[in-house]
């Protein structure tokens, strides 16, 4: 199996959400570790960001290289970083990823191209995508010319795209409290099917 390490992003301002996403308890666990014990499935993993938070020392965290709000900030800052061909680059916001999904993406890894990215329904997901290291020049040439647009450097790049439309609960990001009731009650009706 290839090597992948997975970059956990951190540093977004969670203002629409008025407190820490990350921080957020679905089930009476942190969003975050969720999302850590998903990317298990990796090499290695790291918290990437402006701050090490406190509580979470247990895990290597990666001061954002650059001095800009954007996704692509820490995608720069996992690939001048990592020591594996390919990344999982994964927002800390995701309260319902799973191993067994990061798992299926993992098998579409392809020398050939130089992103494999989830597609919702027609939506590309940049925040839960695997990068191969070989885009760090172009991440950079990017981000120079002040094109922040994570999604416009995967179209602008070689990638191919999974339909993950069937398994789409599993990408719901936190911007609102709504959105956490809402993962919430997802969570609640999968765990009394079972």
């Amino acid at each position: 199996m290839v090597s992948v390490s997975a970059f956990i992003l951190m540093g977004g301002r969670s203002k629409r959400f008025g407190a820490t996403k990350w921080r957020a308890k679905i089930n009476g666990e942190p969003i975050i570790n969720t999302i850590i014990k998903a990317c298990q499935i990796c090499d290695e993993i790291f918290l990437t960001g402006k701050n090490q938070p406190d509580d979470l020392t247990h895990i290597p965290f990666l001061k954002d290289k650059l001095d800009i709000q954007a996704p692509i900030n820490g995608l720069f800052t996992a690939l001048q970083s990592t020591n594996t061909d390919w990344i999982l680059l994964i927002s800390s916001d995701l309260p319902l990823i799973t191993d067994n999904i990061l798992l299926e993406l993992l098998k579409y890894i392809n020398n050939s191209k130089n992103i494999i990215i989830p597609k919702i329904n027609g939506k590309l997901q940049p925040t839960c995508a695997l990068y191969n290291k070989r885009l760090k020049n172009k991440c950079m040439k990017q981000i120079k010319n002040h094109r922040l647009s994570l999604t416009k450097f995967v179209i602008n790049n070689n990638f191919d795209a999974v339909d993950f439309s069937l398994q789409s609960e599993a990408f719901i990001n936190i911007n609102t409290k709504n959105d956490l009731r809402a993962a919430e009650i997802i969570l609640s009706s999968k765990m009394s099917s079972k």
